[in-house]
């Protein structure tokens, strides 16, 4: 990741307790795995490591908005990628997405 991004996605996942965490990363592994074979980019995994442990923290960073875009069509472009994200989404509480632009100085 570079300091000289344009565009960063920001998307977090509130985890259930239980074994629905323990399904999340099952599906979660498959998920970013799927994502390299179809040219979207995974991403860096962040977990907490003070507070509740229930967040993970996905950022991914692009040069410009034109390549979060094409990345984007990417991500939808496929029934087989979308109905494995559904299925992880599935397992947790709350999925949130923030989508920041850098600004000038």
């Amino acid at each position: 990741m570079s300091d000289h991004s344009a565009v960063r996605e920001v998307i977090v996942f509130r985890l259930r307790l239980g074994p629905e965490t323990e399904a999340f990363k099952q599906c979660f592994a498959q998920v970013r795995a799927a994502m390299r074979e179809i040219g979207v980019e995974p991403g860096r995994v962040w977990h907490n490591m003070h507070g509740t442990g229930r967040d993970v923290r996905v950022e991914r960073e692009f040069p410009s908005l034109a390549a979060y875009e094409l990345d984007d069509e990417n991500f939808h472009a496929g029934p087989e990628f979308m109905a494995l994200w559904r299925e992880m989404e599935s397992h947790v509480e709350s999925m949130t997405v923030e989508l920041y632009q850098a600004g000038g100085q």
